[in-house]
């Protein structure tokens, strides 16, 4: 049976942080549209530095590119912070505040 490597810490805070900005740009595009989208919006939203934004994605239009695929990422997502979070942990389907669920 394959073992599966638990996520260092750096990592599940990377995953967190792209999830969290996943979600609010679909908030911002599903307000606003992809073309009037604001990309200080998501991050303030997500609570990152803008720089943060860029660092994850080049664009937006790559965020929004990325974001059809994230319904299926999601799952996966969740599985890798739990594990990082180590056992008797689960992670939430709870968003933070003004952020929109991908589910």
């Amino acid at each position: 049976m394959a073992t599966v490597e638990k996520p260092s810490a750096r990592e599940a805070k990377r995953l967190q942080t792209r999830e969290r900005l996943l979600g609010a740009a679909i908030a911002e595009f599903k307000r606003t549209g992809m073309a009037d989208a604001d990309v200080g919006s998501i991050v303030a939203a997500a609570g990152v530095a803008h720089g943060t934004f860029f660092f994850h994605f080049p664009t937006k239009e790559r965020l929004a590119a990325i974001r059809g695929t994230a319904l299926g990422r999601r799952t996966s997502l969740r599985c890798a912070l739990s594990k990082a979070q180590g056992p008797g942990h689960s992670v939430s389907n709870r968003e933070p505040s003004g952020v929109v669920s991908l589910s």
